[in-house]
């Protein structure tokens, strides 16, 4: 699952093992051409997180 800004919020629970966290700025058009097939999904926040929270905050998630 990526990281960035998306419209699909990430929910608690979710059934993830691998996280791709976006840089802080988000990711480039390139980066989001190169993943497109993947699943993108953000924290339901319209705060914007440093890249060491943003790990965090999504593992929370994760393991809720």
């Amino acid at each position: 699952v990526v990281f960035d800004f998306c419209d699909e919020v990430l929910k608690d629970g979710s059934d993830i093992d691998t996280v791709l966290i976006g840089s802080e700025g988000g990711l480039s058009e390139a980066e989001r051409d190169l993943l497109q097939n993947q699943r993108i999904v953000r924290l339901g926040t319209p705060m914007i997180l440093r890249s060491e929270t943003a790990a965090t905050a999504i593992a929370s998630k994760i393991l809720l």
